[in-house]
């Protein structure tokens, strides 16, 4: 059971990010690569980070279900011209947990149920799980081109046991003008391992690449954006999920957006506020994703640049 848990999260951290993707990302098919906010670049593409023009900090909230949530905070900020850096902290909290483990004999063999054919399982208790993702990434640009990765330390803890990783991954972008974005990256490069000191358990999370195209277009006070997408893991076997956003703003302070991934459709709206004497600029985006399943499908996330 604890190892099912663990390979739940692994996946809900993969390519397609349904959990933990950032707002606006969410909102238009969970894979934008090419035209992240670069608040959240230290996620979704670190290569963005070079063009990073000031400090920027975003903070998200969510409950996947009825015992899941989900905190996120990043950073962001320049240190030269065309070189940026950027922090992120994820922390997925679970409540009520089952932990279990399986009987064994004096021998050390493991014990069949003899009604389900089964090992049988003993029941330890019920635990909170806390999975947390710390990340330190940097960018640089020069002219159209860029370049960027990130580390990771993972740590999560079940009940009495505690897990531990590195994992990293890059990014390449390229600026085609003011119309046209192409961007790729790779996560956890190598395979990402999360190991159990006092046990001989090992759960891995498969290295995968993402990538998209943007178009961009603007007419007046008006700007559209279509972004196609795919990711897939680098080397299991199965399908690529392709993905695609659409979004439409005004006078570059109200975004509507439109996305579509597998058969899971999203929606979400941007608002961008410039108070004066305050903050260099103030987003909130929200996403709401249709036929998941979930009884909570929204997310909000507030970004300050200062």
């Amino acid at each position: 059971m604890f190892l099912l848990l663990l390979a739940l999260f692994f996946l809900s951290h993969g390519t397609s990010n349904a959990a933990t993707a950032p707002t606006r990302d969410l909102a238009m098919g969970g894979n934008v690569t090419a035209t992240s906010d670069p608040a959240t670049a230290p996620f979704t593409q670190p290569a963005l980070l070079g063009g990073t023009p000031r400090l920027e900090s975003s903070f998200s909230q969510a409950r996947l279900d009825e015992e899941t949530f989900l905190f996120q905070t990043d950073t962001v900020f320049p240190v030269l011209k065309g070189f940026g850096l950027g922090l992120s902290w994820d922390e997925e909290v679970a409540r009520d947990q089952v932990q279990t483990e399986t009987v064994r004999d004096s021998n050390g063999q493991v014990v069949v149920d003899p009604t389900t054919g089964q090992p049988l399982q003993r029941l330890l208790g019920f635990f909170a799980r806390n999975d947390n993702d710390w990340s330190l990434a940097a960018g640089a640009t020069r002219g159209p081109f860029s370049l960027g990765g990130s580390v990771h330390y993972l740590f999560t803890q079940f009940g009495p046991l505690r897990g531990s990783g590195w994992g990293a991954d890059a990014g390449a972008h390229w600026a085609g003008g003011d119309w046209f974005r192409a961007s790729w990256v790779v996560r956890d490069l190598g395979d990402t391992r999360l190991r159990f000191p006092r046990s001989e358990w090992t759960v891995t999370r498969e290295a995968a690449w993402a990538g998209s195209l943007a178009i961009l277009h603007k007419v007046g006070d008006l700007s559209f954006g279509l972004e196609p997408g795919a990711n897939r893991a680098w080397r299991r076997e199965g399908r690529t999920d392709w993905t695609g956003g659409l979004e439409a703003g005004y006078h570059q302070a109200l975004f509507l957006r439109y996305g579509i991934n597998r058969d899971r459709n999203s929606f979400g709206m941007g608002l961008v506020a410039k108070p004066p004497k305050v903050f260099k600029e103030v987003r909130i985006d929200f996403a709401y994703l249709a036929r998941t399943g979930t009884p909570y499908p929204s997310r909000l996330t507030l970004t300050v640049v200062w």
